[in-house]
C-alpha cells in the first residue's frame, strides 16, 4: 500500500427542518459528489457513516496538499445549502498541520493550525 500522508475527517449535519425523504436525497447527492471528488483527487479507503441526523466521512490521501483540500471544498460546498452544513478536517500524518474547513450556504472558510513539537508546545497554553 502506498504511504498516505493525510487523513480527512468530515462531519455533515442535517437540520431538523428536512423531511426524512429530503434528508435521504440530500445525503445521496452529497455521497455521490464526495465519492467522485475523492476519485478525481486520489482519495483512498473512503468510509461513509450515516448517523441519522449527520454523515461522517473518512478518507486517506497520498499528499497533505492545500490545493487538494480546496478542490474537495469547492466540489462539496455547493451541496451544503439551507439545512445542511459541514466541517472537514485534514490531518497531516506527521501531525505538523491541521487544516479545518467550515462549509455552509455554498461557501467555505479555512483555518490552519501549525502544531508545534512536543517540547516547544509544552510551555504554551492550548485551548
Amino acid at each position: 500500500m502506498a504511504l498516505m500522508h493525510s487523513e480527512m475527517f468530515a462531519n455533515f449535519v442535517y437540520d431538523q427542518t428536512l423531511t426524512y425523504n429530503e434528508l435521504l436525497e440530500r445525503e445521496a447527492e452529497l455521497v455521490e459528489t464526495m465519492q467522485t471528488t475523492f476519485e478525481d483527487v486520489g482519495g483512498a479507503h473512503v468510509e461513509f457513516a450515516p448517523t441519522g441526523d449527520a454523515l461522517n466521512v473518512q478518507c486517506l490521501f497520498a499528499e497533505h496538499d492545500e490545493g487538494l483540500f480546496h478542490a474537495v471544498c469547492d466540489a462539496v460546498s455547493p451541496m451544503l445549502r439551507g439545512a445542511v452544513e459541514g466541517r472537514i478536517l485534514f490531518v497531516d500524518r506527521n501531525l505538523g498541520t491541521l487544516h479545518l474547513y467550515l462549509l455552509a450556504d455554498g461557501v467555505w472558510r479555512e483555518g490552519v493550525l501549525r502544531v508545534p513539537g512536543a517540547r516547544e508546545g509544552l510551555g504554551r497554553c492550548w485551548t
